[in-house]
């Protein structure tokens, strides 16, 4: 019996110790998150309120099926413009939703604190239907290592969608991982803004 009860309190110091970690990684995770935000102020804050060129130049050649609009990193909404009133909006950004200021009052919004790493377990671990959606990034896939970006868009494919727009911007002193998917399977473009010249990657469904 005592042998029992041995293995049982093992069990258990095992277990609190595990919920320690757990709690300490989430702790860590979310004071990163918040440190991120504070840094880029401006994406959440409005005063960024212009969409991308390549949506707009690209609206046009959008398949009429779609339903939605997917933002990895959607910031304060700007690129969620051309489609207000015409697609469902679903915004994933890291940060606490009471602290954007949205740039306009869109119909249809939904926004999940989501990075895109779990974003993509999410995917992998549920049925989610993207048959009907459109995923866009500004930027945010550069931030993401070449295993998540692998990830994401396998799983994105494995769902149904066939609709994506990357924007990739140049190289800084920051240190990014790059666009690492397959460029076989996209369409390049360039675009203009001001001293940028920003890449977009393009797979859209004909």
């Amino acid at each position: 019996m005592k042998s029992i009860f041995s293995e049982l309190k093992t069990k258990l110091r095992s277990f609190s110790l595990f919920i320690l970690i757990r709690d300490i990684k989430n702790k860590i995770y979310f004071w990163y998150q918040n440190k991120f935000t504070d840094r880029f102020a401006t994406w959440y804050d409005g005063s960024w309120n212009q969409p991308e060129d390549c949506l707009i130049n690209l609206a046009p050649r959008l398949p009429s099926y779609l339903k939605e609009i997917i933002d990895l990193g959607c910031g304060s909404g700007r690129n969620f413009i051309p489609f207000n009133g015409k697609l469902n909006l679903v915004g994933l950004d890291i940060c606490e939703e009471s602290r954007i200021k949205w740039v306009q009052n869109f119909q249809n919004l939904k926004y999940k604190r989501l990075s895109v790493e779990q974003f993509t377990e999410y995917l992998e671990t549920t049925d989610e239907d993207l048959s009907k959606s459109l995923i866009f990034s500004s930027g945010t896939l550069m931030y993401v290592s070449s295993e998540y970006q692998k990830r994401f868009y396998e799983i994105c494919l494995k769902r149904g969608c066939r609709n994506f727009i990357f924007n990739e911007y140049p190289i800084s002193s920051q240190k990014y991982e790059r666009f690492k998917l397959p460029s076989d399977t996209f369409e390049l473009k360039t675009y203009r803004i001001g001293n940028k010249v920003p890449v977009a990657h393009i797979r859209l469904d004909k």
